[in-house]
């Protein structure tokens, strides 16, 4: 496998593994679940595996019991991808990814000429996805690491490779380094070349 797109979206409201698979259907992309994984911590104790038959609404009850629920796939039968939801203080956390051998193009450190039209979708995508889950910030990159705190600056500052963010509020000032747009829900800030 070579470098994976991550996509990281925090809310107040959970967002249900059929809600994302129903949207990646909607746009032609299909995932053959291969694994399902229970664990209750990132050294995972307790871990336990689920028929990749399983059905996804399901797994919230494991979420809303502290556990993480992880999701191996493969996309399109052709690249390994999956995602992850946890409940942390009152906040969700899903990250998806999928592995970018197939689409050399998105393996960027940023959103180019080349690129602009799959991150211009997948950003309508996130936006209609979020729009009712009291969204609080998300990011896309690759190979990237986030972690979440209350500052939304210093979470920023303190992530790594995530080269375009999403925010339900713009800062109101122009950040160094970030250009921002407003989209139908959401305000989009790219990191500027």
């Amino acid at each position: 496998m070579g470098a994976q797109l991550n996509v990281t979206l925090y809310t107040r409201k959970g967002i249900e593994f059929s809600e994302c698979n129903k949207m990646l259907r909607k746009n032609n992309v299909i995932c053959d679940i291969v694994e399902i994984e229970i664990i209750e911590d990132w050294e995972y104790h307790h871990q336990h595996f689920l028929s990749p038959d399983t059905d996804l609404a399901l797994l919230h009850e494991h979420i809303e019991q502290g556990k993480i629920c992880l999701v191996r796939c493969m996309v399109n039968q052709s690249s390994h991808g999956g995602c992850y939801v946890q409940k942390n203080n009152g906040i969700y956390e899903l990250s998806a990814w999928f592995d970018l051998d197939r689409y050399p193009e998105l393996d960027a450190d940023h959103v180019s000429e080349r690129n602009r039209r799959f991150y211009e979708r997948l950003s309508r995508e996130i936006g209609s996805l979020v729009e009712h889950k009291d969204f609080v910030m998300g990011g896309i990159g690759v190979e990237t690491t986030i972690t979440y705190a209350d500052n939304v600056k210093e979470m920023m500052e303190n992530s790594y490779n995530v080269f375009r963010w999403f925010l339900p509020f713009s800062f109101g000032e122009q950040l160094i380094g970030y250009r921002e747009e407003k989209t139908s829900n959401l305000f989009v800030l790219d990191k500027v070349e």
